[in-house]
Order: C-alpha cells, then sequence, then structure tokens
C-alpha cells in the first residue's frame, strides 16, 4: 500500500481478487473490499473494459508477461489519463496460471511534456525547412531579376524602334508583358524569402482592412457573406500598408476558393492580444508581449493534416494549375515573419479553416518612421547629369547604358566596387550619381557609397537590386534620403528614379 505504482490482481473470470491502496483510491473506492467480485465493466473506466479484457487474457493464455505498455484510461471523473501498465500471469504454488497480476502507473504529465517537445521539434524543423527553401528563393529570385532586366530592358528599347500594329511590335510587346509577369512572379518569391524592401509606416490595422474589404466585396460572388468585425481601441503596428493588403487579399481569395459548394462565409476579426509565456513555449517563433490579432475564417472544405504540413512551401497548391502558382500562402508566410509576427492555422475537413496572424504592437509614444523613397511618376524623365553606374552584370549594364544614353545623360561604368572608387577619385566632384548595384562580390553598394562619400562627401546615390532589403535594413541604414530601385524595372521608372534621386 506504500508503493507508488498501482497493483492490482485477477482471476481467470477477469474478477478482481485485490488490489493496493493506490489503486483503489484510483477507482474511487473506499477501501479494497469494495473492488472484490468486480470486473473492469463496472469500474469509472468502463469504456476501455473491452481493451483491458484483451489484454488480460493474451497474458493469461499465452502465458508471457506484457511490461511497461502504455494505454489510456477515463478516470471516475471523466479526465483522461495515461497508463505506463505491465501484466504477468499469476501462478499458484503449482505454477499454474489462476489469473493476473498487473501494475501500472500514471505517466500523464511526462507524456504531455514529450507530445510537447515532440511539437516543438516539429515546429522547428519546419521553420528550418521554410528558412532554408526561402534562402533558396532569395537566391534564385536575385539571379532571375538580372536576366529579367535585361529582357525588360532591350525589349522596350527594340519597341521603341519598332513601327506600332507591325508583327515585330507585337510580338516585342507580348515578350515584354510576360517577362513583367514573371518579375511580379519574382516579387512574390522574395516576398516568401522576407528580401524585398519594404516600407513600413505606422498602421491602423482597421484602417487598412476596411480599404481592402470595400475593394474585395465585389471580387466575390453573391453566394459568399464578407464579415468584418474590428477591434475597438485597436493598438498601432508598424508594417508596410502594401504588405497587409497582400497578406489579407491572398487569404480572402484562398476563403473564397474553399467555398466550392452553398452558402458561404468569411469574417475577418481584428483584437488587441497578449501572448503569455504559455503560448511562446508552443511557438518558438514569437516572444511575449503585446500583438493585434488579424483573423480570416471560412467556412469551407477545410484541410487535411498532410495539407496543412505543407501549407507555405512555395509552389504548393491544391489547386488547378490554371487558378493559382503556389505562392499566395508563402508569400503571406514571408511577410508575416519579415514583420516578426507569427501565424497560426486550424482546419477541420468540411467545417472551414480560421488563419490567425499576430503583429507585433507598437509601444504608444512611437512616432512613424521615414520610408524607404520610391518612384511612381508616370512622365519619362530625362537630362544631361554624369551618373555612374556599378553593376557586376554585363548585360543589366549594357542595358541600362543604351537607356541612359537615350535619356541624354553622361554615363560612366564600372564592373566593381574598387574600379568604382578609382573613377570617383578621378573625377571627383564631376559625378552627380552614383547608381549602384547593392548585392556584388567584395563590396556590396552599401560599403561602396560609404567609401565614396569620404571622397565627395556631397554625392547622391540610387541604390539598384532585387535582393537588398536586409542589406539596406541593418544598422539602421534607412531613410527618406535613401533612394531604391528594385529589378527588373521599366525605362519609364529607370528615368524617374535618376530624376528622383537627382532631385532629392
Amino acid at each position: 500500500d506504500t508503493i507508488p505504482s498501482r497493483v492490482f490482481w485477477k482471476d481467470l473470470n477477469l474478477k478482481y481478487l485485490g488490489c493496493n491502496k493506490p489503486f483503489y483510491q484510483d477507482a474511487g473506492l473506499s477501501s479494497e473490499n469494495e473492488i472484490i467480485g468486480k470486473d473492469d465493466y463496472m469500474m469509472g473506466w468502463r469504456n476501455e473494459a473491452e481493451r483491458y479484457r484483451a489484454d488480460d487474457l493474451e497474458v493469461i493464455r499465452t502465458g508471457i508477461p506484457r511490461i511497461g505498455y502504455e494505454e489510456p484510461q477515463t478516470t471516475p471523473k471523466g479526465d483522461k489519463i495515461w497508463l505506463r501498465t505491465s501484466k504477468i500471469p499469476l501462478k499458484d504454488e503449482k505454477g499454474t496460471i489462476i489469473g493476473v497480476l498487473g501494475t501500472y502507473e500514471e505517466i500523464t504529465q511526462s507524456k504531455k511534456a514529450l507530445e510537447e517537445k515532440a511539437k516543438l521539434q516539429l515546429q522547428l524543423l519546419q521553420a528550418q525547412k521554410l528558412e532554408s527553401v526561402g534562402r533558396l528563393a532569395g537566391g534564385v529570385a536575385h539571379d532571375f531579376n538580372n536576366k529579367l532586366q535585361v529582357i525588360i530592358g532591350n525589349t522596350a528599347l527594340a519597341i521603341s524602334d519598332v513601327e506600332p500594329g507591325s508583327s515585330v511590335y507585337n510580338c516585342l510587346e507580348q515578350i515584354h508583358s510576360a517577362a513583367l509577369q514573371a518579375a511580379d512572379l519574382v516579387k512574390k518569391l522574395l516576398g516568401f524569402a522576407r528580401k524585398q524592401v519594404i516600407k513600413p509606416v505606422v498602421l491602423d490595422i482597421n484602417t487598412t482592412v476596411s480599404t481592402t474589404i470595400s475593394m474585395l466585396r465585389s471580387t466575390l460572388p453573391e453566394s459568399i457573406d464578407l464579415l468584418w468585425t474590428p477591434g475597438v481601441n485597436l493598438w498601432k503596428v508598424e508594417m508596410d500598408p502594401v504588405q497587409l493588403d497582400q497578406v489579407i487579399t491572398n487569404l480572402v481569395i484562398n476563403a473564397k476558393d474553399a467555398i466550392t459548394s452553398g452558402k458561404g462565409r468569411i469574417t475577418i476579426k481584428t483584437q488587441n492580444v497578449i501572448l503569455d509565456d504559455e503560448y511562446c513555449k508552443k511557438h518558438q517563433d514569437i516572444v511575449p508581449g503585446r500583438y493585434v490579432e488579424l483573423s480570416i475564417i471560412d467556412n469551407g472544405c477545410g484541410m487535411s493534416r498532410d495539407v496543412l504540413d505543407h501549407l507555405f512551401e512555395p509552389f504548393f497548391t491544391t489547386k488547378d494549375p490554371s487558378r493559382g502558382t503556389g505562392l499566395g500562402l508563402s508569400t503571406v508566410y514571408g511577410i508575416v515573419k519579415q514583420n516578426k509576427g507569427s501565424i497560426s492555422v486550424y482546419s477541420e475537413i468540411g467545417k472551414g479553416t480560421a488563419i490567425k496572424i499576430y503583429l507585433p504592437a507598437l509601444e504608444e509614444k512611437e512616432e512613424e518612421i521615414k520610408p524607404i523613397k520610391t518612384f511612381v511618376k508616370p512622365k519619362l524623365e530625362s537630362g544631361s547629369e554624369t551618373i555612374l553606374v556599378v553593376e557586376d552584370n554585363e548585360m543589366v549594364l549594357t542595358s541600362v547604358r543604351t537607356i541612359l544614353q537615350r535619356l541624354g545623360y553622361k554615363t560612366i561604368f564600372a564592373t566593381n566596387a574598387k574600379d568604382a572608387l578609382e573613377i570617383i577619385q578621378k573625377y571627383n566632384q564631376k559625378i552627380d550619381l552614383l547608381m549602384t548595384d547593392v548585392v556584388m562580390p567584395d563590396m556590396n553598394g552599401k560599403e561602396l557609397y560609404q567609401e565614396a562619400k569620404k571622397i565627395c562627401p556631397g554625392l547622391k546615390v540610387l541604390f539598384v537590386s532585387g535582393y537588398a532589403a536586409e542589406i539596406l535594413e541593418e544598422d539602421g541604414f534607412t531613410g527618406g534620403h535613401i533612394s531604391f530601385l528594385s529589378k527588373p524595372f521599366s525605362d519609364e521608372t529607370l528615368a524617374n528614379a535618376i530624376r528622383n534621386a537627382l532631385e532629392s
């Protein structure tokens, strides 16, 4: 009676012959005598009686013990617990089997701890997997952007030299259009890889969601209701509003596609939440604190466990190839992670899906930051200033040189930072603008600009890359004075970027 393990013994008919004190206390009884003559059907764990009896009969029939196996049990109070059980044949003095002797100990807490550890390990593996895919996607996107820049730049130049309406003109227009679509695909890859340059501002999520919803309503069929429940006194977040719009649009489109029949419903909700240590222990990618929760809930077809395991992987999709690229949710994942947030998904087949996004709330006195400068002027600008272009890709360099010369600029070119610094030393104040790629071997564009300013303090800069967010943003190297142009770009975008940088 003093040992912590529960001990019991039964006869050949599986009636209880006796037990120790911990066992009858588990059974909700006050003494050993109350259990004698009863079977498992008469106990609080009657729902497990068939399984227990099958184990007992197997031990009696074979004479082979069963040692240290795990099994569930329902307590008299209705709670589910886990046991580690051992059963051996009960024998008389002659060695004849006369029943079964069993012992068990409760392992509910240790089993929960192991399950929690396994869950966290799975989350870590999934995060590492997505991080690896993200690095690969970012690297591919960078190289792909250089190729697209050559295609877009040269087709734009060729189009300007061809008679509109001709067969060649039409072919070039199609090539140009396809390249722009490919560029949009690359942007989504960069979104997943968290390498895109962002323009964060202080946001009231409710305002952005309301604007996005007003545009999305017209894209939904009449059979789907879009419900909007904004949180009261919502905390502010710091985020690029374009990214937030991407997140909402992608999630609503996925919710719409999941509603395949009958009356559908999509609900968007926001609220303030405080995530505690307990929540963060189960989600390794987030720290305790104040967050704004954005939820998108649908009553669609739901997702299986296998689909959920691959949900955020680039190009993974359950849709017909003509209806999706498989980049929508991976883009959402990348955006959320880039903004130091967390995303969780709950789904049941036939019932629907709930996706919850947690974005860090700003401190009350935090002020809006200055976004990186972008260029939206539609007018094609020209000039006569001197521009030093630094680009390690020869094909991109050739394309940019042709465009700038047509725009009237005096151009000097270098394929690496070392040559660029020698040119700046030679020309000094005669160079009006440094246009440099950000990702280069030996010395990146940021480091080049810092060295160039030592020679020519008033030198203006235009950074160019398709893979530059972390290089520009580290050490606080962002702000209104920084001009940035994302590859691939059109001749109009380049022209406007040059003028904006020169006039800043």
